[in-house]
C-alpha cells in the first residue's frame, strides 16, 4: 500500500468523534453515551495548531476521554509509533489535514481503523513515511545527493538515508500525536471492565483450583503410602511428578496475579491523583501539610492492601469449601461445627480489631500532624506556651497512643493464634475418633486440618488487611471520588477563536463572597470588565478584598453569587483546566512555588512539555527583559539549570521574576499580577512591569495605593 492510500484511510476533522468512538470500541474501553452530536469544527480550528489540540482536547472530554498530545524526537518517533495506540496521527491528504486513527502498534505493524469500518494492517516503515514526509522533504534533495556522492551501495542507501536524516532533524520536536485514554473518573465497575478484570480474576481462579488438585493428589499419593506402611516407587514418581507440574502453575499464578494488581493499582493511583488535582486549593490548604502526608499514607495502605484482600477473599472461596469437606468427610458434623465455630470467633474478633485499629490509626495520623506542623512552623505553641504545657500535651498523646498500640496488639496476637489453637483441639478430637478408621479416612483429616488451618491463617491475615484497607478508604475517599467537572459546552464553542471575534476578555457581574462562618463579607457585589488589550490598576488598603477577587478571577476561588464570564462562557463550561489556560494568577509571594527541577521546566509549566526550541527562546527572552539576564550567564547550564531546594538558590527578588515570567509565557488571555512587584526596586519593577504591558493581551496589577 502506497502513502497516498494509505493517507486516504485518515479520517477528517469533522469525523473525529466517529474516529474516537471507533478507537475506543477497538481498545475496550466503556463507549460513551452521546446525547448530541458535537458541532464540527471551524476552519480556523482546522488550520491553526494550538486551536485544533484544544479541540480534540476538549472533544476527548465531551466523550469521557483523555486526548492527550505528545512531542517526540525524530529520532524516536519509530518507537513512539510502536506504542502510541490508541492514539491518532495528524496527515495530509489532498492539502487537508486529517487524522489516522492507530487502533493497535507492535514493533514491525500497526492497525489503522479507516471510517468505513474496516481494519488495515500498514507497516510501521510506511506509516512513518507518510507521517514525516513533509518533514523530510527539504533535505531529501540533498540526502540524495549525497549518498551518490559518497557512492553509498543501493543495499544500504536506506540505512544510511535513515542515519543521515536522523543526525540533521534530531533537534527537531515532532508533534501531532494525541494519545487516547479513558478518562481516570470512570466509576469501579466500568475500570475492571476496561481492564479486563473478570477474565483475568477467572482465569486466576482457574490456575488456583488446578494447582489445588495438583497438590491434593500429591498429598493423596504420599498420604496412603505412608499410612500403610508400603513403599511403591511407581506412587514416589508420580508424587515427584505432581509436585513439579505444581511449579509452573504456582509460578504462573504468581505472574498474572502481580499483573492483576499492577494493572487495579495504577488505576486507582491515576484516580486518585485525578481527584487530587480537581480538589479545591482551599480545601487543601486548609487541611495542612501533616494531614496531606497522613493522607498519602493511607493512600499506599489502599493501594497496597486493599489489592491484596480482593485476591485473597477469591482465594478463600476456593479454600473454604474444600477444608469443610475434608473435615466432615473425617470428622462428620462435629469436626465441621468446631470450625464453624473457630470462623465465628474470627468474624467477632475481627470487628473489635477494626474498631480498635481505627482509634491507633487516628490516634497516629493526630501525632504526624502535629509533628510535621510543628516542623514546618506552622505552629507557635512550642514558642508561646509554658514548655511545661506542651511537654504534658505530648505525653498525654503519646501515653494515649500507646494505650491503643497495646489494645490493638494483643487482639492481633490472640487472632495469629487462633488458627494454631483450633488445629490443636480439632486434631486431638479427631484422633480419638479416627483411631480405628481406615488410612483414607485418617489422610482426608490430617489434609483438612492442614487445609483448615491454612485458611484460617489466610483470614486472619485478610482480615487485618481489610481493616487497614477499610480504614484507608475513609481517610482517602474525598481524593478518591474529588469534585468532578461536567462535560461542560460544545468543543467547538469552547475552542472559539480569539480577537476580534469575541473582544471581550473577562466580564464579572455582581461578584458575591462570604468568610466560611459568613461573619463577614469578602466581596460584595463586585463588577468588573477587562477586554483584550486593557492595563488595568487595581489599588486598594489592606484588607479591602483585592487578593480574594483576583482568586475568584483566576478560578480559584468560587463566588457564592453573581456572574463571571470569559469570552462569554462561565467556569462551568470551560472547565478549571480550560479556564486556567485562558487566566493566569501571580499570587502574592508566599503562595508562590519553584517546584525542584530545571529553570526552563519551571519557566514553562504552562506550555508544552518537553518544550519546543521557540518555547526555550521565548524564555530567554523574557528573562532577560525582566533583568535575569546576569543571572543565566551565572548559571552553568543557563535555562537547564536545576532550581529549588537542592539545586541553585534563587534570591526574593529573581524568585519574584521568575514567578512573573511564568506567567507571561502561558500566553494567557489575561495575566493578574497579585503585588507581584511590591519588593523590588523601582527600576525592576518597571522592566517586570513593561515587559508584561508588551506580551500580555491583557493585564491586571494588584497593588498597595
Amino acid at each position: 500500500m502506497n502513502a497516498p492510500s494509505l493517507g486516504a484511510l485518515a479520517w477528517p476533522l469533522a469525523q473525529a468523534t466517529d474516529a474516537l468512538l471507533a478507537l475506543t470500541l477497538a481498545a475496550g474501553f466503556v463507549p460513551p453515551t452521546l446525547t448530541r452530536q458535537p458541532a464540527a469544527p471551524t476552519p480556523a480550528i482546522v488550520h491553526d495548531r494550538a486551536r485544533r489540540s484544544d479541540w480534540l482536547r476538549e472533544l476527548g472530554k465531551w466523550l469521557g476521554l483523555d486526548v492527550v498530545e505528545t512531542e517526540e524526537s525524530y529520532p524516536r518517533v519509530r518507537g513512539l509509533f510502536a506504542r502510541c495506540a490508541p492514539a491518532l496521527l495528524l496527515v495530509s491528504h489532498e492539502g487537508e489535514p486529517r487524522l489516522l486513527a492507530i487502533g493497535t502498534s507492535g514493533a514491525r505493524h500497526v492497525g489503522v481503523l479507516a471510517p468505513g469500518g474496516e481494519r488495515v494492517r500498514v507497516p510501521l516503515q510506511r506509516l512513518q513515511t507518510l507521517f514525516l514526509t513533509e518533514l523530510e522533504a527539504p533535505l531529501a534533495s540533498e540526502v540524495e545527493a549525497l549518498l551518490t556522492a559518497a557512492a553509498v551501495p543501493v543495499s544500504r542507501r536506506e540505512r544510511a538515508r535513515s542515519a543521515l536524516l536522523s543526525d540533521r532533524l534530531a533537534h527537531r520536536a515532532i508533534v501531532g500525536c494525541w494519545l487516547v485514554r479513558p478518562s481516570p473518573r470512570l466509576s469501579l465497575p466500568s475500570a475492571l471492565h476496561m481492564l479486563r478484570a473478570p477474565r483475568q480474576l477467572a482465569c486466576l481462579l482457574a490456575l488456583y483450583c488446578a494447582h489445588y488438585a495438583l497438590l491434593g493428589w500429591s498429598w493423596e499419593v504420599v498420604a496412603r503410602g505412608a499410612l500403610t506402611g508400603q513403599r511403591d516407587e511407581g506412587w514416589l514418581w508420580a508424587w515427584l511428578l505432581a509436585l513439579l507440574s505444581a511449579a509452573p502453575l504456582q509460578a504462573l499464578l504468581a505472574s498474572r496475579s502481580t499483573s492483576l494488581v499492577l494493572d487495579v493499582g495504577g488505576w486507582l493511583r491515576t484516580r486518585m491523583l485525578a481527584g487530587i488535582l480537581e480538589r479545591h486549593g482551599d480545601d487543601a490548604r486548609g487541611e495542612g501539610a501533616g494531614a496531606l502526608i497522613g493522607r498519602v499514607i493511607e493512600a499506599g495502605n489502599l493501594e497496597s492492601l486493599g489489592l491484596t484482600v480482593a485476591l485473597s477473599a477469591c482465594f478463600a472461596v476456593v479454600d473454604l469449601p474444600v477444608a469443610a469437606f475434608l473435615l466432615y468427610r473425617a470428622g462428620g458434623l462435629l469436626a465441621l461445627g468446631s470450625y464453624g465455630l473457630a470462623l465465628f470467633v474470627l468474624a467477632l474478633g475481627a470487628r473489635r480489631y477494626l474498631r480498635l485499629r481505627r482509634e491507633w490509626t487516628s490516634e497516629r495520623l493526630t501525632i504526624t500532624h502535629d509533628l510535621i506542623e510543628r516542623m514546618v512552623g506552622h505552629k507557635t505553641a512550642v514558642v508561646q506556651a509554658p514548655q511545661q504545657e506542651v511537654r504534658a500535651l505530648d505525653d498525654r498523646r503519646l501515653e494515649s497512643y500507646l494505650v491503643r498500640s497495646r489494645d490493638f496488639d494483643r487482639v492481633a496476637v490472640a487472632l495469629g493464634l487462633l488458627p494454631r489453637v483450633w488445629m490443636l483441639v480439632a486434631f486431638l478430637s479427631l484422633l480419638s475418633s479416627t483411631a480405628q478408621q481406615e488410612p483414607a479416612t485418617l489422610a482426608f483429616a490430617l489434609a483438612g486440618l492442614f487445609v483448615g488451618m491454612r485458611t484460617l491463617g489466610a483470614l486472619t491475615l485478610g482480615m487485618s488487611q481489610l481493616a487497614a484497607a477499610r480504614i484507608a478508604w475513609t481517610g482517602v475517599r474525598s481524593l478518591f471520588e474529588g469534585q468532578a467537572e461536567p462535560p461542560g459546552a460544545d468543543p467547538a464553542l469552547v475552542c472559539a477563536a480569539r480577537g476580534p471575534e469575541s473582544p471581550r476578555t473577562l466580564e464579572a457581574c455582581a461578584l458575591t463572597l462570604s468568610c466560611p462562618d459568613h461573619t463577614r463579607s469578602l466581596l460584595a457585589d463586585a463588577d468588573l470588565t477587562i477586554r483584550a488589550g486593557d492595563r488595568v490598576l487595581l489599588e486598594g488598603p489592606s484588607g479591602a478584598g483585592k487578593s480574594t477577587l483576583a482568586q475568584v478571577l483566576a478560578g480559584t476561588r468560587a463566588p457564592a453569587g453573581g456572574t463571571l464570564t470569559l469570552e462569554a462562557l462561565d467556569l462551568a463550561t470551560l472547565g478549571r483546566a480550560g479556564w486556567a489556560r485562558r487566566v493566569t494568577l501571580v499570587p502574592q509571594f508566599h503562595d508562590n512555588h519553584v517546584l525542584e527541577g530545571t529553570l526552563a521546566f519551571n519557566l514553562l509549566l504552562d506550555r508544552s512539555w518537553p518544550p519546543r526550541p521557540t518555547d526555550l527562546t521565548a524564555a530567554e527572552e523574557v528573562c532577560r527583559e525582566l533583568g535575569l539576564g546576569p543571572l543565566l550567564d551565572t548559571m552553568p547550564s543557563g535555562l537547564h539549570q536545576v532550581v529549588g531546594e537542592n539545586g541553585w538558590q534563587l534570591s526574593h527578588g529573581e524568585l519574584t521574576r521568575v514567578y512573573a515570567a511564568r506567567a507571561i509565557l502561558a500566553d494567557a488571555d489575561l495575566v493578574v499580577l497579585d503585588e507581584s512587584i511590591a519588593a523590588l526596586d523601582p527600576k525592576t519593577a518597571e522592566s517586570v512591569l513593561a515587559c508584561a504591558r508588551r506580551r500580555t493581551r491583557a493585564l491586571l496589577l494588584i497593588a498597595h495605593p
